[in-house]
């Protein structure tokens, strides 16, 4: 059960239902070798509701898992958006900022996005000198016909 709720990725519905059934299995399981015994029945019954409370709290707490990896899983993507581009690995960082290679959502072209740190946004010059960043980079272009020029990594 957990090896499902845990390493496999799932919503945490389907979990829960995956779950349920191997966690309603696993009782069968027992009902069947405890009648096998031939244990008297108030033995029998406090021995299923123990097996069962442990199976029931097992599999509660691999749903919890699965339900908070879902969370974890899309907050994760959200964070990696920012407008129309998707963030993806980060290039490099310096003093102003960071910059992460990143894809315009729509148009599914690359692009490369600059995060200027939040100690550094507030101050004009910063502001300025960024400005003049963006300026001098929308005049740049890639080439496929020159490797020299080429911004991006083929492929």
């Amino acid at each position: 059960m957990v090896a499902y709720g845990v390493i496999i990725p799932n919503t945490w519905r389907r979990c829960a239902i995956v779950v349920g059934g191997l966690a309603a299995l696993a009782v069968m399981s027992h009902v069947l070798a405890y009648t096998l015994v031939s244990l008297p029945a108030g033995e029998l019954i406090a021995m299923l509701a123990q097996k069962s409370i442990w199976i029931g709290l097992a599999g509660a707490i691999v749903v919890f898992g699965a339900y908070r990896i879902q969370v974890l899983s899309s907050r994760e993507l959200e964070a990696r958006e920012l407008g129309q581009y998707r963030l993806g690995r980060r290039l490099g960082s310096g003093g102003m900022g960071e910059v992460y290679f990143a894809e315009h959502r729509l148009l599914r072209r690359p692009a490369a996005v600059k995060l200027i740190r939040p100690e550094r946004a507030g101050d004009p010059a910063n502001l300025v000198r960024f400005e003049r960043e963006v300026q001098f980079t929308a005049t740049l272009h890639s080439s496929k016909h020159d490797p020299d020029l080429r911004l991006w990594p083929s492929g």
